[in-house]
């Protein structure tokens, strides 16, 4: 009797196991940039339950300097292929893990809007291309790479006359709960791979 009670409650758990790990993650990202303040919140739900919730801010003068960096960078046709260079290799440092996590991510929302001006109408016509292109690609990678439900929301508006940068993104996606928890064991083994190498 006690080894029949056993075998049930093994079985009951295994099907259990089943079930948690075939079911989806949900995780919404949200960020927020405007007149120098950064907020960014990610909520990860399970069932309906919250499961880990983080969220931050940063405010910083610093990104007007780095603004008027980038417009410099970007106008400057010698400087325009270091700043892709090194764009490419921070990309490809994170490649392996995008690769593997990426095609079992189902995207649900992409809603990714940023306005800016540089004071110079010029300079935000030829930095408005740069930034298309940029969010083109990444767009394009994205929906290569995942299964994307909804077409992405992905727009830029330039402001000619004006200076100023505001950025929102507001992504929503599920994960089945095994493979993230593999992700997670692959990803910890790239962090530590790229540390030791």
């Amino acid at each position: 009797m006690l080894l029949v009670f056993g075998i049930i409650l093994v079985l009951i758990s295994i099907i259990v196991l089943v079930f948690v790990l075939l079911s989806h993650v949900h995780i919404h990202i949200q960020y927020k940039y405007a007149n120098l303040v950064f907020v960014w919140e990610i909520t990860m739900r399970f069932y309906g339950m919250e499961i880990r919730h983080y969220e931050g801010s940063s405010e910083s003068g610093e990104d007007e300097k780095y603004l008027a960096e980038l417009i410099h960078n970007a106008l400057n046709q010698s400087d325009f292929h270091s700043l892709f260079t090194e764009m490419k290799r921070k990309i490809n440092k994170y490649y392996l893990l995008l690769n593997a996590l990426l095609p079992k991510v189902r995207v649900r929302k992409l809603y990714w809007q940023t306005k800016f001006g540089t004071g110079d109408a010029c300079s935000t016509g030829i930095l408005a291309g740069v930034l298309w292109s940029m969010k083109g690609s990444a767009g394009a990678f994205i929906q290569e790479k995942c299964n994307v439900e909804k077409q992405p929301q992905i727009g830029i508006s330039p402001y000619f006359q004006t200076r100023g940068l505001q950025s929102e993104l507001d992504c929503i996606a599920t994960i089945k709960m095994g493979k993230a928890i593999r992700m997670r064991k692959q990803f910890k083994q790239i962090m530590m791979q790229q540390q030791s190498g």
